[in-house]
């Protein structure tokens, strides 16, 4: 399986033109979004033309795992998993594909001794299994919740097309001017191919299923049913002994732990990203930002650089601060009489205790 597929942040920061040719299910959509894309941003035409289109666009995808998924959340899934974990997934189950999808559950165990590492990972999966089980029990209906939900929606959708017989099992379905599609109810394809990438019927084949008074949810796969996920979450994970109980072997030699050796520098937990990745950091910049001190309410300083200027001071402090900046506005008025420039200035008395509790 080749996991070089464009990431789910390239998806996000793609402009609509790129996500159009993301999204198309077909070659000739496909084809149209890019000379699209081709006109409007070159840059971006000869970045998504060095890609192959089976990796990143739905026009390109197989039918066989009736997936339409365009991100690589799957494949992100196992950078979230210790390599030893990913072992010992393999050895209690079939299939590791319905594990790995939860590997960020046990990104607590990473950092723990080999035995505590596995036993927390098989305890959580346990755990899940459990109740994946339990929830698929609770479930109504032949379709699990989301499925169901998807399958709605396109039915609400298909009331819009009109479906002709065409001969046999094959139909076409017309859902407005140069829509126009052709259905077969046998192998479970439309000409659109969003029923063939899903496994769910699409508008143009609801609206066929529509007209022949037949249940949608026949025409569903077999895996996106509930009897289908309980028979998943059936294979429990048998529970382990602890340790105290474990038989011991005399004849076996001590197993010691290897050579620790640390190396310089603080130990790595999250993985090295790619150049193209955006580096996110979780503080912000506060380059550019005045300063204001929380204390005295002054911008230029903050409060650990402050001179103390609180409580009953800061009253004083402020009164010869707006005297200095008077004074420096008008030189003028300082020529007075000269009782008027011999008088000293009266500076307010700090309050007592009583008047500052009366306030």
């Amino acid at each position: 399986m080749d996991l070089e597929i464009v990431s789910s942040h390239h998806i996000s920061f793609m402009s609509d033109k790129q996500k159009k040719a993301a999204r198309a299910s077909t070659t000739r959509e496909f084809d149209d979004a890019m000379d699209e894309l081709r006109k409007t941003n070159h840059h971006a035409y000869d970045w998504l033309k060095k890609k192959n289109p089976a990796h990143w666009s739905r026009s390109h995808f197989s039918i066989r795992s009736h997936s339409d998924m365009l991100v690589n959340n799957l494949s992100e899934s196992f950078n979230k998993v210790n390599p030893y974990v990913l072992c010992f997934l393999l050895i209690i189950s079939n299939s590791l594909i319905i594990y790995v999808v939860y590997g960020q559950m046990i990104l607590e165990a990473r950092g723990k001794p080999i035995l505590t590492m596995m036993e927390t990972g098989r305890t959580k999966i346990m755990l899940l299994i459990v109740k994946k089980k339990e929830e698929a029990d609770k479930w109504k209906g032949t379709l699990c919740p989301k499925i169901k939900k998807k399958l709605d929606i396109n039915i609400k959708d298909s009331l819009s097309c009109v479906p002709s017989h065409a001969g046999g099992d094959k139909y076409q379905v017309e859902c407005g001017p140069g829509s126009q599609h052709v259905v077969d109810l046998v192998q479970n394809s439309c000409s659109c191919r969003n029923w063939d990438l899903t496994g769910i019927p699409c508008i143009h084949a609801l609206a066929v299923i529509h007209v022949k008074n037949e249940f949608p949810e026949t025409y569903v796969q077999t895996w996106h049913t509930k009897q289908t996920q309980i028979q998943i979450y059936s294979n429990f994970v048998s529970p382990v002994r602890g340790p105290k109980q474990w038989a011991s072997l005399s004849n076996m030699l001590p197993i010691l732990p290897p050579p620790l050796r640390r190396p310089l520098g603080r130990p790595t937990k999250v993985r090295r990203k790619e150049p193209d990745e955006p580096q996110t950091t979780e503080r912000l910049s506060k380059r550019g930002v005045e300063m204001r001190c929380s204390k005295c309410k002054i911008i230029g300083h903050n409060k650990r650089s402050c001179k103390g200027e609180v409580g009953q001071n800061i009253l004083v402090k402020r009164h010869q601060v707006n005297v200095r900046t008077q004074q420096e506005a008008t030189p003028s008025q300082q020529e007075g009489t000269p009782t008027q420039q011999g008088a000293p200035t009266q500076l307010p008395t700090a309050p007592t205790h009583q008047e500052a509790a009366s306030r």
